[in-house]
């Protein structure tokens, strides 16, 4: 950046020196006219050489500067204001920290992702390739064991493959690569694709699955994706419930359709609910990991619902239970 006190001090010597030099001229050679008149032409020449070479180096410095930010600064070209070009190169020198600081940012997300995606990697393979060993050294003809065992590793790919899928969904959600199809459909065909998803897994567990009858109720969004977000609330709701219910509600709201999703499971401490949908963040990390959980559900959720136009809310009680909703457009 500039000194413009620097600047306008030079300034002020130059103008002082040739002011001086011009009295000096005129005291002691006023007397021989042709002489004098040379003098002050080369003392003329002499300024005019330093303001032009002042001013070609400032509209030297104006066009470098216009030919890299040329789409974010135009300069005033009706005007050889030096405030302008001072204030310009402060907007750049502030938008070049802005950027240095973002690119910090992001550097570190990334390392943090990588970390995270490398641990998560790491227990399911180390797992398959230690359950994989013991059935080589014999335990395969065991048949008492064997089959547990390959259950194990089983169990082990599914949540490999559930990482790779919510990894390929939140890097798409991510990258701006996420393209919905809205569409208006009736919500009754959500609930009942839920009901017939999840309706075993719940009544294994012995828990009561209560869904509304909302066949009048229309939403407008993408289907597809909507399905994720019910898939990730209720198999959350699932994992963390040994007993109750889990109710899924819906009701109209004006213009929009608020739709919960309510445990009686052992619910969430204040402290972990501004950070539950941040990328692998987990509120118990170890049943998290029993359950097949990969730490990227309600990230992915939160993204989805915000490409619609919606915020997920919650509310949780340990030991009583977690609401989370949101509201969707109805037409």
């Amino acid at each position: 950046m500039f000194n413009r006190n620097k600047l306008f001090i030079q300034a002020s010597i130059t103008f002082c020196i040739s002011l001086s030099a011009a009295i000096i001229i005129y005291i002691y050679f006023q007397s021989n006219i042709y002489l004098l008149s040379i003098l002050i032409f080369i003392l003329i020449i002499f300024n005019i050489k330093i303001l032009y070479t002042f001013f070609y180096r400032i509209n030297k410095i104006k066009s470098q500067i216009n030919a890299i930010y040329k789409d974010n600064f135009i300069f005033d070209n009706s005007t050889e204001s030096f405030e302008l070009l001072i204030n310009q190169i402060d907007k750049i020198s502030q938008k070049l920290k802005n950027d240095r600081l973002e690119l910090n940012k992001v550097s570190k997300v990334r390392t943090e992702f990588l970390a995270n995606v490398s641990h998560e990697l790491k227990t399911p393979i180390f797992a398959i390739k230690g359950f994989t060993e013991t059935l080589l050294d014999g335990a395969l003809e065991d048949s008492t064991v064997n089959k547990k065992f390959v259950e194990n590793i089983e169990t082990q790919a599914n949540r490999l493959e559930n990482l790779f899928s919510d990894l390929i969904d939140i890097s798409k959600i991510e990258s701006n690569q996420l393209v919905l199809k809205l569409n208006k459909f009736k919500l009754q065909r959500l609930i009942d694709w839920s009901r017939d998803t999840f309706a075993e897994t719940i009544n294994n567990k012995g828990i009561k699955f209560i869904i509304p009858d909302c066949k009048d109720l229309c939403v407008v969004g993408d289907e597809k994706y909507l399905k994720l977000v019910f898939s990730n609330l209720i198999n959350n709701a699932i994992n963390y419930s040994n007993s109750g219910s889990i109710i899924i509600a819906a009701k109209s709201i004006q213009n929009k359709v608020k739709i919960s999703i309510t445990d009686n499971g052992i619910g969430i401490e204040q402290k972990h609910i501004n950070r539950i949908f941040e990328r692998f963040y987990r509120v118990d990390s170890d049943r998290s990991r029993q359950t097949g959980g990969t730490g990227l559900g309600l990230s992915i959720v939160k993204h989805i619902l915000e490409a619609h136009g919606a915020d997920i809310k919650v509310e949780s009680d340990t030991n009583v239970g977690s609401i989370f909703s949101f509201e969707l457009n109805n037409k």
